[in-house]
């Protein structure tokens, strides 16, 4: 499934982050943020919290995978994406105006999304789909 391919982050941090750790956490791009202002020595903003973890503490003080739902939204002209992550379960929404393609993926079983189980799974796929609706609602984009 085209923009769904896990992809890794290398971090190389002599003398803080031993040599060869490696975490299986999900992982976003916000979670740099709250690293990187930690460790800038400023504070997060009191008036709107980080969305994000500070990932490099995480990985410094060897904590176990935290559960998470991940969410996120990409639009490009009349395309939109639409996505939800709770724990090995990865629901897919790709719309070009009103044409909709939906998808469900169990990554433990299928890393490289290549098996839809939007028909075989319609509980979860049911779930996923609520939980991504109730984001949406509180997320509102800016445009």
């Amino acid at each position: 499934m085209e923009g769904g391919i896990r992809v890794p982050a290398i971090v190389r941090w002599p003398g803080v982050l031993p040599k060869g750790t490696v975490t299986q956490q999900p992982t976003l791009m916000m979670d740099f943020s709250a690293s990187i202002v930690r460790l800038a020595g400023a504070k997060e903003p009191a008036h709107r919290p980080f969305d994000g973890i500070d990932i490099l503490r995480h990985l410094q003080e060897r904590r176990p995978v935290e559960p998470r739902t991940l969410f996120w939204r990409q639009r490009r002209g009349d395309l939109t994406w639409r996505a939800v992550r709770d724990g090995s379960l990865k629901y897919v929404s790709r719309q070009v105006g009103d044409k909709k393609e939906e998808h469900l993926f169990d990554l433990s079983r299928d890393p490289g999304e290549k098996n839809n189980l939007a028909v075989s799974r319609p509980d979860d796929f049911a779930r996923l789909k609520k939980i991504l609706a109730a984001w949406e609602e509180e997320v509102r984009p800016a445009r």
